[in-house]
């Protein structure tokens, strides 16, 4: 059994990538930045990736991931505003909103391990 030692997405990650999306030296300081899916060095290759995985997220045919996905959005691509704002324009209460807030840094992390895996598969 091979076993491979790389980085992983967490949620956490996530999180404080979306707050540097628009901070170059931050974003590549970000452990997403080591992902076997992207180029070494290249914020703007890890900023690119992170848009596209949230609007493939926004334009999902479930309704929890799509609103996650429209929130992240919204608030850390678009900057329409705070929280409280993109929730009352997504219709949703303060408890759900964050919820979904969650889950959304949950599931760019996981696309991004599966981005990573098939990219490491490609590499054996």
């Amino acid at each position: 059994m091979v076993t491979l030692d790389r980085p992983t997405a967490t949620p956490r990650a996530v999180k404080h990538a979306l707050e540097a999306l628009n901070r170059p030296a931050a974003l590549g300081a970000n452990p997403l930045a080591q992902l076997p899916v992207l180029t070494p060095g290249n914020p703007a290759e890890l900023r690119g990736l992170l848009v596209d995985v949230i609007v493939e997220l926004a334009d999902s045919r479930s309704p929890r991931e799509a609103e996650s996905g429209r929130l992240l959005f919204d608030y850390y691509i678009r900057r329409v505003g705070s929280h409280e704002l993109i929730a009352e324009r997504l219709h949703l209460s303060r408890p759900t909103y964050f919820r979904r807030l969650q889950h959304g840094y949950t599931l760019v992390a996981l696309l991004l391990n599966g981005l990573s895996d098939f990219a490491l598969w490609f590499r054996l």
